[in-house]
């Protein structure tokens, strides 16, 4: 009997195409069968929920993210579905943890907290346990766990990440500075560790074309982006408000043709169109390109489903031949036409982040609303740190501004508020956590 035998499976397009064709491998290979639509599917596997035509999904579908095919495939086992849910608030989906050393009242916490956001919990050292939780080296479950971690890839931590991940409402929280036998969390080296690790640090190629793409002007230059066939034909509305001129308009045009999609033309305001030809234009498409989440066109689409994005989202597209969903990344979708209120008050500056992610948070404050400072002043009223060391923070400290991370930044930008920076999760700096190795992780959905 094979793994998947009753497994018909779509896989939206949100995959990059080495990862998809790795899951079709194993999938095929042990019974599944691929489906051209999501009407014939029994399992949706895909790594974001608002995946192209999400909306239209029926109940008796099971929606898993891919790690469900891995632990499945690792386990000889169907797993649960329940379990591996793309929802972004279920922060531990796909995490199965236990118990090493924790007292009883600490084990209850964190059993109550992974299950209630959609992971399991084991009492027992169990084989499909991803997470032991310990606070010693000492104990029986945590020696068993070491002597077999090269084959079971276990993650041995401190219960701290789980606190981290809470805190932050970040799931994807990398568990490298909990890890066991040596954990960095514990040590109190957080100057000289994170300072050289600002000397040699480097962006993954994903994470770099991200923040290329996002920091373009409509008036950039975009001949040396790559262009990847990513659109397969479908019909691609630019909004008006875009404001493109005429030949950074045909630029655009071009790239899109070249990625194998097609421009819906204007016929109006000699060629450039207007309000109400784009609002009916945008009942024919399937993409819509806009700056803003505003006019009728706009909530069009919304209420058509259609995918709605930005130009860095297509030009980011386009570079990594990925169609990404736009609500996934913070620039990728459109912002509310007005800045945030209240927002033009502050006076921020940035410390410990450097090149393309201290210009990405440039970008999110000037879209806002905010100014920017290179340079500090007693004039700032926040300083935004990737951790909490260095002569901008000492400064901070003795002229009481708020030093908080950039969690803060994102939080204003995703409910498009002016909050408070008074809160344990914008100024807690876990020890040896560089934060700018977080960033852009986070969408508007």
């Amino acid at each position: 009997m094979s793994l998947f035998q009753d497994v018909r499976y779509f896989l939206p397009s949100s995959f990059p195409e080495d990862r998809a064709t790795e899951l079709r491998l194993g999938l095929d290979k042990n019974g599944a069968v691929a489906v051209d639509s999501m009407n014939g599917a029994t399992h949706i596997i895909t790594n974001t929920n608002r995946f192209e035509s999400w909306q239209e999904v029926g109940d008796a579908v099971a929606v898993v993210t891919d790690l469900w095919v891995d632990r499945s495939l690792t386990m000889g086992k169907l797993q649960r579905t329940a379990n591996y849910s793309p929802d972004p608030t279920f922060l531990f989906s796909g995490v199965v943890a236990c118990s090493a050393d924790l007292s009883p009242a600490d084990a209850e916490t964190l059993s109550a907290g992974i299950t209630a956001l959609g992971g399991q919990w084991r009492l027992g050292m169990t084989r499909d346990v991803t997470h032991l939780f310990a606070v010693s080296c000492s104990s029986d479950k945590y020696k068993t766990a070491m002597e077999y971690q090269e084959v079971t890839r276990i993650n041995i931590i401190l219960p701290h990440w789980f606190d981290d991940v809470v805190r932050l409402g970040m799931g994807s929280l990398d568990t490298a500075i909990y890890q066991w036998p040596d954990p960095a969390y514990l040590k109190d080296t957080q100057q000289n560790t994170l300072d050289d690790a600002k000397k040699i640090r480097k962006l993954d190629p994903d994470k770099k074309v991200l923040y290329k793409t996002a920091l373009l002007r409509p008036d950039s230059d975009i001949s040396g982006i790559p262009v990847k066939n990513v659109w397969e034909g479908r019909r691609v509305l630019l909004s008006t408000n875009l404001e493109l001129s005429e030949g950074r308009r045909e630029a655009v045009e071009q790239s899109i043709h070249m990625a194998q999609g097609t421009v819906m033309d204007y016929r109006s305001n000699n060629g450039d169109g207007d309000e109400e030809e784009e609002s009916t234009n945008v009942e024919l498409c399937d993409v819509y390109v806009t700056r803003f989440r505003s006019g009728k066109a706009y909530f069009k689409a919304v209420r058509a489903g259609k995918t709605i994005g930005t130009l860095a989202w297509v030009f980011n597209v386009q570079a990594t031949g990925t169609l990404s969903r736009p609500v996934d990344q913070l620039l990728h979708y459109p912002i509310p036409r007005k800045p945030v209120e209240g927002f033009s008050s502050h006076i921020i500056t940035i410390t410990n982040y450097t090149g393309e992610t201290r210009d990405y948070l440039k970008k999110l404050i000037d879209a806002m609303g905010a100014s920017f400072t290179a340079n500090m002043s007693g004039a700032n009223t926040v300083v935004i740190a990737a951790y909490q060391t260095g002569v901008k923070v000492t400064k901070a400290q003795a002229w009481s501004i708020p030093v908080v991370n950039h969690t803060w930044l994102e939080d204003c930008f995703i409910k498009w508020r002016n909050l408070t920076v008074g809160l344990e999760k914008y100024i807690g700096f876990a020890p040896n956590m560089d934060f700018s190795q977080l960033l852009g992780r986070r969408g508007v959905g």
